[in-house]
């Protein structure tokens, strides 16, 4: 059987398969199937060929991570034929590509203050997203640690006007989350919703930009960030006022508060925790006796 066939029986065979999830294999399969020329069956897979391709991919100047991607991919349908009798052997230990891992950065309070005093500057496109829209999604990533893909795929009646309930379909943790929010949230996510009475759909969030190139993170830079002179300052989007919120809680409340918050299911503070960003952090500055000139 093909490698395309048994990608095809892999995904019908899991249930509640994400979207995304699918193209990102089907994105591995194509690439794999590009690399070697050919598309080979289930059967002629060898692990020096996954080996080859991993390297081939850090060489073209994509990331270690990247690899390692594609490298869980291609042995996730190995081992899934192997369980479905299309081979007969299980994939043996392929090492993973060693990755660079760089301290988290998040996003400054004084940086979200400004790209608030730029969201509410913001053009307003055709369909009415403007100002009052960019204003509630910053004021809603802040207050919840959301991802920016689970905001999107809030329905209106996730906000029931001092809670945001945060569904199990649009959690990465397949989890319910509610979070209460601040006043500040709540008055933003009113004039928001008082300003568009009749969106396009059920979402909370109905924008514009998520059909064209680069998505909704894109036009943020575009008609946020670049007006409030972030973009050469800050690397992640939406992800860097994540990292914010998670360091505060962190640092006031403790790892597993901020873990709650931000809908993790294990300990992800060395992704997410910016110790730069942190008050009350416990380093050796605080335990060593100063040294003293003599």
């Amino acid at each position: 059987m093909m490698l395309r066939q048994v990608l095809a029986m892999y995904c019908e065979s899991r249930i509640n398969l994400r979207r995304r999830t699918e193209a990102n294999y089907e994105s591995v399969v194509n690439g794999f199937v590009e690399f070697l020329g050919i598309e080979p069956p289930i059967c002629d897979i060898t692990a020096s060929q996954i080996r080859e391709y991993m390297r081939a991919v850090v060489q073209s100047g994509q990331s270690a991570r990247t690899a390692n991607n594609k490298r869980s991919v291609l042995i996730t349908l190995w081992r899934f034929a192997a369980e479905e009798g299309l081979r007969s052997d299980l994939p043996p230990t392929i090492r993973r590509a060693r990755e660079e891992q760089s301290l988290p950065q998040a996003w400054t309070l004084e940086q979200i203050h400004r790209a608030l005093k730029s969201a509410r500057q913001a053009r307003t496109h055709r369909s009415g997203w403007g100002p009052v829209h960019w204003v509630a999604l910053i004021h809603v990533c802040y207050a919840t640690a959301s991802r920016i893909g689970a905001v999107a795929k809030l329905p209106r009646s996730a906000f029931d006007g001092r809670y945001l309930r945060t569904p199990s379909t649009a959690a990465k943790s397949r989890r319910e989350l509610i979070h209460r929010l601040p006043d500040a949230c709540v008055q933003a996510l009113n004039e928001m919703l008082r300003s568009h009475p009749r969106p396009s759909d059920d979402r909370l969030f109905c924008c514009p930009y998520e059909a064209v190139h680069g998505g909704i993170q894109e036009a943020f830079r575009r008609h946020v960030m670049r007006r409030a002179g972030l973009n050469g300052e800050v690397d992640r989007i939406f992800h860097g006022i994540r990292r914010h919120t998670y360091t505060v809680v962190a640092d006031k409340l403790g790892f597993e508060a901020a873990g709650a918050i931000a809908g993790h299911t294990c300990d992800m503070r060395e992704s997410y925790f910016d110790r730069q960003l942190a008050e009350n952090t416990v380093d050796p500055v605080t335990a060593l006796p100063e040294l003293k000139a003599s």
